[in-house]
């Protein structure tokens, strides 16, 4: 999960009360505390949170629609692998 706000944290909530496992990233390392005191996998940089996650890696993007979406595309793209998905939930 990157971008931990009200709807990207509350999703990571969501996820790990389901027993999922979450690797969270944002920005401001905050919400991050908050994600990892929850039980998720909090890390520092989108290559950290990269490491973390098995291939193909799925990473649902909840940033706002528009440029930060497009800017958080844009570093994260050379990160990725073919086979990999990036849900983008983000909205204006």
């Amino acid at each position: 999960m990157v971008g931990l706000g009200r709807m990207g944290l509350n999703i990571t909530r969501r996820l790990l009360n389901g027993g999922h496992r979450v690797v969270a990233f944002n920005r401001s390392p905050q919400p991050v505390e908050e994600a990892r005191k929850d039980g998720a996998v909090g890390t520092r940089s989108l290559a950290e949170l990269i490491e973390h996650l098995g291939s193909p890696r799925a990473v649902w993007l909840m940033v706002p629609a528009g440029e930060p979406t497009t800017k958080m595309l844009d570093a994260l793209t050379p990160l990725l692998a073919r086979g990999d998905i990036v849900v983008d939930g983000g909205n204006a």
